[in-house]
């Protein structure tokens, strides 16, 4: 193998591993949430929301939650596409005998 041909390999090699690993820097990298306390009165503090996934309805696929100051909403978007929050309650499954 011609040794420019080999170098050239080794760059190509390095800047491949390098774009991988810059992207998968960026798709793991936590989110900064703003560390705030004092906000207007009608805003939400960023510190207190958490976003969760958990599939409550059973059906393999998992729904959005977002969580804030103690309470859990579902988090979903309406038939524009836009988001919305909802609060949501979950009925207990029924045992029936036969």
């Amino acid at each position: 193998m011609d040794k420019s041909v080999k170098i050239g390999a080794y760059v190509v090699t390095f800047l491949v591993g390098m774009l991988g690993g810059i992207k998968s820097y960026k798709i793991s990298s936590p989110l900064v949430i703003p560390n705030v306390t004092k906000v207007e009165t009608y805003s939400v503090v960023p510190s207190k929301l958490e976003i969760e996934c958990e599939d409550l309805d059973r059906d393999g696929i998992p729904e959005t939650y977002v969580g804030y100051d103690g309470k859990r909403y579902m988090f979903n978007l309406d038939e524009s596409g836009k988001p919305v929050i909802q609060e949501y309650f979950v009925e207990p499954a029924k045992i029936i005998s036969k």
